[in-house]
């Protein structure tokens, strides 16, 4: 056993050093940030000596200009009754992928430089953490080093301990997370009076543990069973939704941009295998290309997938790709997967050739969440007839399927919308939920 102060006391020591190794990390990111800036400057301009990147530049406003274009001129196509088809080919999904577009490669983002920064950044704060951790002697590893010789053991101390210092604080919080939990095993065993007295403590510690654990595995299993009931409590975490701006967030700062906040959500379906990953959505939509030649960028704003998740395509702030004349002021989610059963559609799913036809339970519930923190952040209305809609009340397509439940979807949104206009917890979360980059133009 190991003396509790003769770790944490060091601990601590460096949890303050690894504050200060964040904050050099920090300046050093802005440097390499305004650096990089810096020297762009020149790239960017006529005559300099990379022209080539000028060009780019200017190419992708004027895609920019065009895509504009486009869009306005849907927008009065929809107005004037008249939709033209080249317009429909630019600016909206046709939703006929097929049973074989199922792709492997993964949809990553470009580097532009970012993981060469990272990796320099994480070297210098290694070396600053070593540093730091030999010129205040920092050890924290040496109770633990035993069996080795003095000066080994020293030198594979100030080692880890600079790479623990270097990592930040996040590394520190956990290791000091750790020691608490062990000390509190500990301070049971010391408690008692013999070895037998020791050892009841001990067990009786660690089945205070597992059924501690245990609770909080059924405190789970009964909130999804809650909220699949559409019964659950009211708990706050249901606007726990993942994002981060989703796929090419840097790569659309300059394109697709979103005059005003959106008015409209639109839903559909993939008509994908139910079972088909966010991957291979990303590729399908992206192997597209515009009457120019030019590949589309994005398309959905977000992606529910079979199992609930809900992964992000097209930044919130960004207008995509999913019903043309509208994508400028609305929000387009996808439920993965194909549900319509009309045999006289083409590459519909009568017989379950693209999996079930319908949506799950876990994707209703996900979209319905989605919807409602769409319609709290941007003051969108809970109307069914006119703000949230399905695709085919836009464009001539039975998006999303004939086999789409849509009663039962439009009572998940009103269950949710209940939920938040009469939870405080759930208004505040959603004012920090605003809080986020890529929401708001």
């Amino acid at each position: 056993m190991i003396e509790y102060a003769s770790v944490f006391i060091p601990v601590s020591v460096a949890l303050g050093l690894s504050l200060v190794v964040e904050r050099i990390l920090e300046l050093g990111s802005n440097v390499f940030d305004w650096l990089f800036k810096f020297r762009n400057l020149g790239k960017y301009m006529p005559g300099s000596y990379s022209d080539k990147s000028f060009h780019i530049l200017t190419k992708n406003h004027e895609l920019q200009k065009l895509r504009d274009e486009v869009e306005d001129r849907a927008e009065l196509a929809v107005a004037s009754g008249k939709l033209e088809v080249d317009l429909m080919r630019d600016t909206q999904l046709d939703e006929s992928l097929g049973s074989a577009s199922i792709l492997v490669t993964n949809a990553t983002d470009p580097d532009d430089g970012d993981t060469r920064k990272r990796f320099i950044l994480d070297i210098l704060g290694f070396a600053v953490g070593i540093f730091l951790a030999r010129l205040y002697e920092l050890q924290i590893f040496g109770p633990f080093l035993t069996g080795m010789s003095q000066s080994i053991a020293q030198s594979a101390d100030y080692l880890l301990t600079g790479l623990i210092v270097g990592g930040g604080s996040r590394p520190m919080h956990f290791i000091i997370r750790m020691m608490t939990d062990r000390k509190v095993i500990a301070d049971a065993i010391r408690s008692t009076t013999g070895c037998d007295g020791a050892r009841t403590d001990l067990i009786e510690s660690e089945q205070s543990r597992e059924e501690s654990v245990e609770n909080t595995k059924a405190l789970q299993s009964q909130s999804l069973v809650a909220a699949a009931s559409g019964s659950d409590s009211g708990h706050a975490a249901w606007l726990d939704i993942p994002y981060d701006g989703g796929v090419d967030r840097n790569r659309l700062e300059s394109t697709h941009l979103r005059k005003a906040d959106p008015d409209l959500i639109v839903f559909h379906h993939t008509t994908m295998h139910r079972s088909s990953t966010f991957d291979d959505v990303v590729r399908v939509i992206k192997s597209r290309t515009d009457s120019q030649g030019n590949h589309w960028i994005t398309g959905y704003n977000s992606v529910i997938m079979e199992d609930g998740s809900i992964r992000n395509f097209c930044r919130w702030d960004r207008y995509g790709n999913h019903a043309s004349g509208y994508n400028r002021r609305s929000l387009g989610m996808a439920f993965n997967g194909n549900f319509e059963i009309r045999a006289n559609i083409p590459f519909s799913n009568p017989d379950g050739r693209y999996g079930e036809s319908r949506p799950s339970r876990a994707q209703l519930i996900a979209g319905a969440r989605l919807a409602v923190l769409w319609t709290a952040l941007y003051g969108i209305r809970t109307d069914f007839d006119h703000a949230i809609i399905p695709h085919k009340k836009l464009a001539h397509k039975s998006c999303p399927g004939s086999n789409f439940p849509y009663e039962e979807f439009f009572n998940l949104i009103d269950h949710y919308s209940n939920l938040l206009a009469n939870s405080k917890a759930m208004q505040e979360q959603i004012k920090d939920y605003r809080l986020k980059p890529y929401l708001f133009v």
